[in-house]
């Protein structure tokens, strides 16, 4: 989940060297820094099986590499946390959404209904009148 900047940042050259291998094997720290924040992966193996870790040419640059790849470690959990509640968040707004569809429509369903029934006992009262107007016109006579 790091912030990748280039595509590039893990090429392996001949040698199976990343820019991160070349950084550490150069001892230089502030490259090195860079690169692990712009996401490259530390744990890659050169084609000797070695990582840039392991090619660290003195013990403060091993020690800086190690910090920076747990730091970046870190960032990467803590941003996968942070979309993982994010994604909890999205998932309970469109639950929560579909639940208000829900209800309204069964508002519109018995708005339906009632209006339907309504007009149903208007079509039977004027039933009844016709029938009862048939009735008084047939006994009048």
């Amino acid at each position: 989940m790091s912030k990748r900047i280039n595509p590039l940042i893990d090429e392996q050259d001949k040698d199976g060297h990343t820019p991160l291998h070349l950084a550490s094997i150069g001892a230089h720290r502030k490259c090195c820094e860079l690169l692990i924040d712009a996401g490259a992966n530390p744990d890659i193996l050169d084609k000797k099986g070695l990582t840039a870790l392991d090619v660290a040419g003195t013990q403060a640059l091993f020690q800086a590499l190690e910090y920076y790849s747990e730091m970046s470690m870190e960032r990467a959990r803590t941003e996968s946390l942070m979309m993982k509640a994010a994604k909890k968040r999205r998932v309970q707004a469109e639950y929560e959404r579909a639940q208000q569809r829900l209800v309204y429509k069964k508002e519109l369903a018995k708005e339906r209904i009632m209006k339907l029934e309504m007009n149903n006992i208007s079509e039977r009262g004027k039933t009844m009148l016709m029938q009862e107007n048939t009735f008084i016109e047939k006994n009048s006579r």
